[in-house]
């Protein structure tokens, strides 16, 4: 049910959508005045989002800001949220998408020895239809690639969405009885959004985000 509120939402929130309902609502008004109001309205939201210097400094404010990775601490394990990959119908295998530079920023955190173990959440966000693609076992077997040991990976493959990726996450991290606080790589404008959740939802403190090539502290 969460999923399917949730992505009803994010269609509604999208600016486009508010654009063409305003113009459709202009074009079949039959007051003049308000069929004015409507397409003036329209035209102001077109000019108010596809302002991308505005957009971008909202943006800005709202997140944390970048720490260089040296100064962050150590902890036992990194979280890595799905949604930064893609799957070929055709091709039957799995592709990085344009935010999957967060995968690359864990794999550098493993690396330098900020994190021991990594857990891959993220199942499959389809709405209409099953996959048998497994977004997080295609990135497990990424970073297994890059030669980091088995041992040191795990994944969950039904979560949907970020307040699945908290419960099921919190579920794998009490077995396996990993220690707190934890990191978390997620989407680096969407982070403070993945923090609160997982925080508020899983009780876990989460403690630097790395996304987008930038790392920002919690």
């Amino acid at each position: 049910m969460i999923f399917i509120l949730s992505k009803i939402i994010s269609f509604f929130i999208d600016p486009v959508i508010w654009i063409i309902l305003l113009l459709l609502a202009g074009r079949f008004t039959r007051h003049r005045l308000w069929k004015k109001r409507l397409y003036k309205l329209a035209i102001g939201c077109f000019l108010l989002f596809s302002n991308s210097w505005l957009v971008n400094n909202v943006w800005d404010r709202y997140q944390w800001q970048p720490v260089a990775m040296e100064n962050l601490p150590k902890v036992e394990s990194g979280i890595l949220l799905g949604g930064l990959s893609g799957y070929d119908e055709k091709l039957k295998m799995g592709f990085f998408g344009p935010t999957a530079d967060r995968f690359i920023q864990t794999n550098k955190l493993y690396d330098a020895g900020k994190i021991n173990n990594i857990l891959i959440t993220g199942g499959n966000a389809i709405f209409v239809k099953e996959q048998a693609y497994s977004e997080a076992e295609f990135l497990l077997n990424n970073f297994a690639a890059l030669n980091i040991p088995r041992q040191h990976l795990f994944m969950e493959t039904k979560a949907k969405n970020t307040l699945e990726n908290a419960r099921f996450s919190k579920k794998i991290l009490d077995s396996l009885q990993l220690e707190e606080p934890l990191s978390c790589a997620a989407s680096f404008i969407f982070a403070k959004t993945s923090s609160e959740t997982f925080y508020f939802t899983a009780i876990l403190f989460l403690k630097w985000v790395t996304s987008e090539g930038k790392t920002v502290m919690f």
